[in-house]
């Protein structure tokens, strides 16, 4: 077992158990202490634990790299303690931090050296320009450690040419370190928009100075900015970078950028367990409210081990994908998935974020206002091997995703998905001939797009779109798909989500101008409910307005009315994407009503699911009255979720059917259909 296993492991045992004796004691009457220092091989880390800790205190030591070197138990109950230990061959050198895990967390940073000349070294070429080009360190060639950082490399600028460097670091861990002032010029000095930045081989990284690790040949820039470094870094210094809506915890903020500048999956990992190892120290309590975070860092982790950055471009971004380099990306994603695998094995709670990942290729387009469109290209065999392995394509912009899912092969040597982003005033264009089912002005709810392909019925469309405009109560999203310009708009039956801003759906081959409209349906009868029935309006609002369930007219929807064979059958037709034709059973009263057994025979036929149950899921009160012949499809929709029994433990298989029932089962039989998971 390696030494970082075998800490990280026995760091999360003690922790925890800490945690739980922490919270019964009183508040500290001494502060714990404690310092580090190297001494050529040996580390010598000294101190004084609280008078509040237990008997044994917790103390790690990471690395650079935020590996665990060295973990002891050291005596507390106030006691002072020398420790030392050798330092490891694999250590990255760099800022290391110290840890003593006592009633109040004290860490101290500190710098482990060279401690033999063996290492490999690397050449950089280096140079910090201050305010209005002054020359503070003339640019040349360095010869430093491999692994070194930009941090680092400042540091050892600094003590070559003897100038002073300010750097904030709020944690005292020795990450996400903030330049203030180098020799003498800070931050403000020369306006609110001054300060220091940095660039790598011409583009200026949003990622902590610590964090960027050198390779060879690199070129690093410091530069003093008056514009927040517009001048310095171009408006588009990040034009790639993926958005992933997170909560304002700045541990998760910094995790997002160090992922944009990665390169391997070992640095992937590195970055997600840095974050990780942050974690573990809170309390339970603690740690639940960033579990959403967590899962989003995960994804966005393991979708950058099998990103392709498009190249930027001013108006138009296309991108070729060839199989070669969809066997690479996917090959380093499953060892990125493997790697994290083996540093989980002790940290259970994290691990079921990971078995959720499934290989996905991922391309990522310029992040710029000026890009109107972009192309994916994929030659045969890259579609091909995508088909075969079942792996989906993720279109990237910004926040705004959309996955195409292989699901036929290619009929030529190479298939295309075209994508325009159309601004306001084009968007506002194409919608003026648009007319919705409530009669009012179209209200959008994203920005519009056009999707095209050279074979549409090759992939599936999964959108995940930002909303520029906020749906309010009592509106209901609908997608409007028209194949060109000239096309007239139609209302699909697609099912849309909204949540956190944001809409997403499965829109199949829906090609074309895609717009996604809020509809609000308005019934008296619906908002005259009593509160305990609230409920029942979201599926009345859904189903009417894709246009599948309609008013029985004076500004009604009918609650209580019959439901007859003939509707409910008109109805399934359009949820299956039939024509929204005139239907005079919507609005004519029907004496033909049907049974609540009825409705379960006719949802399993017209689904198609199998009929064979291999033994009752449920057993009613009244189990005896459904029919033999109606007694499995009673078990199926049970089983799917799209009825329930009554509240007193009865089926009642011959109830009549009212309209208000009927637009509840069909909203859960239609989320269900289109793969929404239940609540």
């Amino acid at each position: 077992m390696s030494l970082r296993r075998l800490a990280a492991r026995l760091l999360i045992l003690t922790v925890f158990c800490l945690s739980f004796l922490q919270g019964n004691v009183s508040a500290a009457s001494k502060d714990a202490t404690i310092s580090a220092k190297q001494n050529d091989r040996m580390v010598v880390i000294s101190g004084e634990t609280s008078t509040e800790d237990p008997a044994y205190v917790p103390l790690l030591v990471i690395d650079a790299r935020g590996q665990a070197i060295y973990f002891q138990d050291v005596v507390g109950k106030g006691a002072p303690f020398t420790v030392s230990f050798e330092i490891p061959d694999e250590v990255a050198k760099g800022m290391a931090v110290a840890t003593l895990f006592s009633k109040t967390k004290t860490s101290h940073s500190f710098p482990i050296r060279s401690i033999s000349q063996e290492h490999e070294k690397i050449k950089v070429t280096f140079s910090i320009t201050g305010y209005k080009g002054e020359e503070i360190f003339e640019k040349r060639k360095l010869s430093v450690e491999e692994g070194i950082s930009v941090f680092q490399l400042l540091q050892y600028a600094s003590e070559l040419e003897d100038f002073p460097i300010e750097y904030e670091d709020g944690n005292q861990d020795g990450h996400d370190v903030y330049i203030v002032s180098i020799d003498g010029l800070a931050e403000f000095d020369k306006g609110p928009k001054s300060g220091w930045v940095y660039k790598v081989n011409g583009e200026g990284p949003q990622v902590a100075v610590d964090r960027y690790y050198l390779e060879d040949d690199a070129k690093v820039e410091f530069l003093y900015t008056a514009d927040l470094g517009k001048t310095e870094l171009g408006e588009n210094a990040d034009s790639s970078t993926i958005i992933y809506q997170i909560s304002s915890s700045t541990l998760f903020d910094n995790a997002m950028h160090q992922l944009q500048y990665t390169s391997t999956g070992e640095q992937i990992v590195d970055v997600v367990m840095n974050v990780l190892y942050d974690l573990t120290v809170l309390n339970e309590e603690e740690q639940q409210k960033h579990m959403p975070d967590v899962a989003t860092l995960f994804q966005a982790a393991h979708e950058r081990a099998a990103t392709m950055i498009a190249k930027d471009a001013d108006a138009v971004s296309s991108v070729t994908i060839n199989e070669r380099q969809v066997k690479e990306l996917l090959e380093e994603q499953a060892i990125f998935r493997i790697k994290l695998g083996e540093h989980l094995v002790n940290m259970p709670r994290f691990q079921p974020f990971l078995t959720e990942l499934k290989p996905t290729l991922v391309v990522a387009l310029p992040n710029e206002e000026s890009l109107q469109s972009a192309e994916l290209f994929f030659d045969e065999y890259a579609w091909k091997h995508l088909l075969l392995s079942k792996v989906p394509v993720i279109a990237a912009k910004g926040n705004w995703r959309t996955t195409i899912t292989p699901v036929q092969p290619s009929n030529s040597h190479s298939l295309s998905y075209k994508f325009r982003f159309h601004d306001g005033a084009e968007q506002s264009k194409q919608l003026e001939n648009l007319q919705t089912r409530d009669g009012k002005d179209p209200f959008p709810l994203t920005s519009g797009y056009r999707i095209t392909t050279t074979q549409p019925a090759a992939g599936l469309i999964a959108i995940d779109w930002p909303m520029s405009n906020t749906i309010e109560a009592g509106m209901w999203p609908t997608l409007y798909q028209r194949p060109n310009e000239q096309g007239q708009w139609l209302l699909t039956t697609t099912y849309l989500q909204v949540a956190k801003n944001r809409v997403t759906g499965k829109i199949g081959t829906h090609t074309g101008d895609v717009a996604v409209l809020a509809i609000e349906p308005s019934y008296q009868d619906l908002w005259e409910l009593p509160a305990h029935q609230s409920w029942i309006k979201e599926p009345i609002l859904a189903l009417s307005a894709i246009g599948v369930m309609e008013g029985q007219g004076e500004g009604t929807f009918g609650l209580n009315d019959p439901v007859t064979r003939e509707e409910l059958l008109e109805t399934l037709q359009q949820l299956r994407g039939g024509d929204n034709v005139d239907n005079p059973a919507m609005t004519q009263k029907i004496q033909t009503p049907l049974k609540r057994v009825d409705v379960a025979q006719l949802l399993v036929k017209e689904s198609g699911v199998s009929q064979e149950v291999s033994k009752p899921m449920n057993v009613f009160v009244d189990e005896k009255e459904i029919a033999p012949e109606a007694k499995a499809a009673t078990q199926i929709v049970l089983a799917k979720g799209w009825m329930t029994g009554r509240s007193d433990g009865r089926f009642d298989p011959y109830a009549l059917v009212t309209r208000q029932e009927i637009a509840v089962i069909l909203y859960r039989y239609w989320k269900e259909t289109a793969g929404v998971k239940k609540e």
